[in-house]
């Protein structure tokens, strides 16, 4: 009986070492860099405005409605717990409306709601830095982190109400974003995975605040 209770635990041995093996395989890449791409769903908050001139003022705030979202990263691990990534990026979302009151020249009130044609198109360059808590031992590996950099962003109206109009601004400003998000090790190379980012964009010198956006994306992952 004792041979035997050997040759069980021989065997709970050797099979505890071909799964460790295995996982290693899987979850531990060849080098230190790594390549992706990201794409999904592109939330901008509304973006409330006060602004005047010699003749106007108005105040209110502009709504959206849900847009798209890209972007490429290139990665380089740290360590098994750190990761430091350069990340590019494009988002897109259509004007809904806007609401507000407005006072002209003879000081007449106009306030309510009128709709909006037209976009927001923004590009951004960020470094980020991302945090893995369990490391690399696994197969589901999730992440948080942060970022700074900056925005190009490109507002263009062409209607509102009924009324064509032709307006457009363009304007490049720090940014900032949190990210939090999950990692699945398919193979040994390849990851797939979902990364939620919260952006902020310092747009309040001009009389409008700050443009945030939540971006829900779907990313692959290729390690070297």
């Amino acid at each position: 009986m004792r041979s035997l209770n050997k040759i069980i635990l021989a065997a709970g041995a050797m099979a505890a070492l071909s799964v460790s093996a295995q996982a290693a395989d899987v979850t531990s890449p060849n080098g230190k860099f790594y390549l992706g791409a990201d794409a999904g769903l592109y939330v901008a908050n509304d973006i409330k405005f006060n602004v005047t001139d010699s003749n106007n003022a108005g105040s209110g705030k502009f709504s959206f409605k849900n847009g798209y979202e890209g972007g490429v990263f290139a990665g380089y691990k740290v360590n098994r717990f750190l990761k430091a990534e350069a990340q590019v990026g494009y988002s897109t979302a259509d004007f809904k409306g806007v609401n507000g009151s407005f006072t002209d020249a003879n000081a007449n009130v106009y306030s309510g709601g009128l709709s909006v044609g037209g976009s927001m198109d923004t590009w951004t360059g960020m470094a980020n830095a991302i945090v893995t808590p369990l490391g690399d031992r696994y197969r589901i590996s999730p992440y948080i982190g942060g970022g700074i950099g900056f925005a190009h962003v490109n507002v263009e109206v062409n209607k509102v109400a009924d009324i064509a109009v032709s307006a457009s601004n363009s304007e490049t400003d720090f940014a900032m974003q949190g990210i939090v998000g999950v990692d699945y090790a398919v193979t040994k190379n390849f990851d797939l995975g979902a990364r939620y980012r919260y952006g902020w964009v310092n747009t309040s010198d001009n009389g409008l605040d700050a443009v945030t956006s939540h971006t829900f994306s779907l990313t692959g992952k290729y390690k070297f």
